[in-house]
């Protein structure tokens, strides 16, 4: 194996537990960032990867500025290092697959591929999964083609970024990627790779995405709401009323049914106005949206170039795609033109 990057944004994998709760500090990742790389350079038998630490942090700490550091400090790296296998991102579990699903979209024409993985338990911990995770990552840059893949390595499976979804709050295999298979699993020591599955995600990525002369230094304001019986209407004025407001996203009930309410459909006009685009996804987990009740209908006749009828994608996809849209374009027909169009695999 040539040299790779071991990027650290902190997480439970460099936590630690103390008797009342457990904590992301600096002085206990200074000390599982060095225990993380004993364990490499055991495995590797010498010094193979370039360890950095990006920030430290707990992941449900983190906003849009932290995934643009990652996209950063990898495209730095990219143009300073060329002989690479690619780079394993060490991440907390709980916005792991937000961040997946960003960086499959910020990060286009990359020549490497990319590894994100964590631990439910600190690498510090007898019993912690952090030490296979790590060997499961080292398996997939070893065997993979340098394709500019994204995947998560985690818990015996080889999974595609924006794919995941951690369905357990404490299993160690607590992701998974529902109404998709994974690329591989690890068994012996090796990466069982399916290699059709692998292939149909590769050919899948299209790598024209909207592009403008404007620096990205932040994301936009892009909000995911979720429906419920009894639903306050009100809180789309509230909606209303953020100055920045850029998208929402909505996640309807089964195939895109919502209540018959006309304050509803007032709401959305409202923010229509202000040039919100709305995305309209549903709830479930496995397959899409469809419309088949008249009342969504009519929701969709409302504006057809700033309501968006999303299918398949995860919820974090729909999210974060529709940042990164409309970090580059307001135009409705290019928005809704790139929301429709696979980007990174999102779309299978």
């Amino acid at each position: 194996m040539k040299k790779f990057w071991l990027l650290f944004t902190g997480g439970t994998f460099l936590s630690t537990d103390s008797k009342k709760w457990r904590e992301v500090s600096r002085s206990s990742a200074d000390k599982n960032q060095e225990k993380t790389r004993d364990i490499l350079n055991l495995i590797l038998s010498g010094d193979k990867f370039i360890a950095k630490e990006i920030y430290n942090i707990d992941s449900s700490d983190l906003a849009p500025k932290h995934r643009l550091a990652i996209k950063n400090t990898i495209e730095q790296m990219e143009k300073e290092e060329w002989n690479m296998d690619g780079y394993i991102l060490i991440h907390g579990t709980d916005t792991l697959e937000y961040t997946a699903s960003a960086l499959s979209f910020l990060l286009k024409d990359i020549k490497w591929n990319l590894i994100i993985t964590g631990a439910m338990e600190s690498i510090e911990a007898p019993t912690s999964d952090a030490p296979d995770n790590l060997k499961y990552s080292l398996q997939a840059l070893d065997q993979l083609c340098s394709s500019g893949g994204h995947y998560v390595a985690f818990g015996e499976k080889l999974l595609q970024w924006n794919k995941v979804r951690k369905v357990d709050t404490h299993s160690k295999m607590t992701f998974n990627t529902p109404w998709y298979n994974s690329i591989g699993k690890f068994e012996n020591d090796s990466l069982i790779l399916d290699s059709m599955q692998n292939k149909n995600y590769l050919d899948s990525i299209d790598h024209i995405i909207p592009s403008s002369s404007k620096e990205m230094n932040a994301l936009p304001n892009v909000q995911l709401i979720k429906f419920f019986p009894w639903m306050n209407f009100q809180i789309f004025d509230y909606l209303s009323s953020i100055p920045d407001l850029k998208g929402i996203v909505l996640e309807w009930y089964w195939d895109g049914n919502f209540p018959k309410d006309t304050a509803l459909a007032t709401a959305i006009q409202n923010l229509i106005k202000k040039w919100v685009f709305i995305v309209i996804k549903s709830q479930c987990i496995t397959w899409y949206v469809d419309h088949k009740y008249e009342w969504a209908k009519k929701i969709l006749d409302i504006d057809h170039d700033h309501i968006i009828s999303w299918k398949n994608m995860t919820s974090p996809a729909t999210l974060t795609k529709l940042m990164r849209v409309l970090s580059q374009t307001e135009d409705p027909q290019q928005v809704k033109s790139y929301m429709e169009k696979n980007i990174a695999g999102e779309m299978l």
